[in-house]
């Protein structure tokens, strides 16, 4: 494909891109705040955890659609910047553009069922006659541990996790490469990549602004020379002077030709004019 062409289909869904990466971020800051609203951080053991979750699984199911719905509009920026730098770097390998789709796709899934499965742990444990004879602690957490959709939640979080942050440090790294992202910013973009496992989707969510601002063409101060080239533009390295091209307006001067034989130089070029001659008197 030809950098017109690259630039063209760009800007063709920049708009519906950055738009998707704000509504995740959007997404993700009423997620937190649903959960916040359920008041699970007051829960010390799995039993007030499922007591609570009982009291809350309303707020709490539309914190997990509000993730799952941040989670699948992630899909949009990162597809949309890995797709940008395999254009410009044959060095990417194209087949891994499927952990762009996996990873934040798995994460949503893992949401859901992880709701799944402790409302119906919960709904067990507010049952009346349930666990005679077995501790309180102990009941709970069977009671979570059994149900079928645990399982599956969390093998679904922790491959989307996974996949999550290799798509994040990949993409980062190659778009740094082909001068979509500055260091600073592809630096950046690959450690929160790592920080999810850690740090949750605060860093994730910060990221993605960031993206949909650079993708939508309202970075302060402009976006870095690769977009509107459609080719790689690679950031100089410490020390490395920039590449001089041709002066503007036509090829570089070759050396001059010399004076046809019998003609005096006319003093107008480089060097030291002619000197006079003495007048003998």
């Amino acid at each position: 494909m030809k950098p017109d062409e690259i630039v063209a289909r760009e800007r063709r869904y920049a708009r519906p891109v950055a738009l998707a990466a704000f509504a995740a971020v959007a997404a993700f800051i009423a997620a937190i705040a649903a959960n916040q609203g359920g008041a699970l951080t007051d829960a010390d053991t799995d039993a007030q955890f499922l007591e609570s979750f009982e009291e809350n699984s309303s707020s709490l199911l539309l914190s997990a659609i509000l993730q799952a719905a941040g989670m699948l509009l992630v899909i949009a920026p990162l597809f949309y910047l890995f797709q940008a730098a395999s254009a410009r770097s044959p060095a990417m390998r194209s087949s891994l553009i499927g952990v762009t789709v996996a990873g934040p796709l798995f994460l949503a899934v893992g949401s859901i069922l992880q709701w799944v499965a402790f409302d119906q742990a919960a709904a067990d444990f507010a049952t009346p006659g349930g666990g005679l004879g077995i501790p309180v602690g102990e009941y709970a957490e069977n009671l979570i541990q059994e149900q079928p959709t645990f399982d599956a939640a969390q093998g679904f979080t922790f491959a989307g996790t996974l996949g999550l942050v290799v798509a994040m440090a990949y993409v980062s790294l190659y778009a740094m490469r082909a001068g979509l992202l500055t260091r600073f910013w592809g630096s950046l973009g690959m450690a929160l990549g790592v920080s999810v496992l850690f740090l949750g989707f605060l860093g994730l969510a910060f990221y993605i602004l960031a993206l949909g601002m650079l993708i939508g063409g309202w970075w302060p101060g402009g976006r870095p020379a690769a977009w509107e080239a459609g080719a790689a533009v690679p950031w100089l390295r410490p020390g490395e002077e920039p590449p001089t091209g041709p002066p503007v307006g036509g090829e570089p001067a070759g050396p001059a030709e010399p004076a046809p034989a019998g003609q005096e130089p006319s003093g107008e070029g480089p060097g030291p004019p002619p000197q006079k001659r003495k007048r003998r008197r």
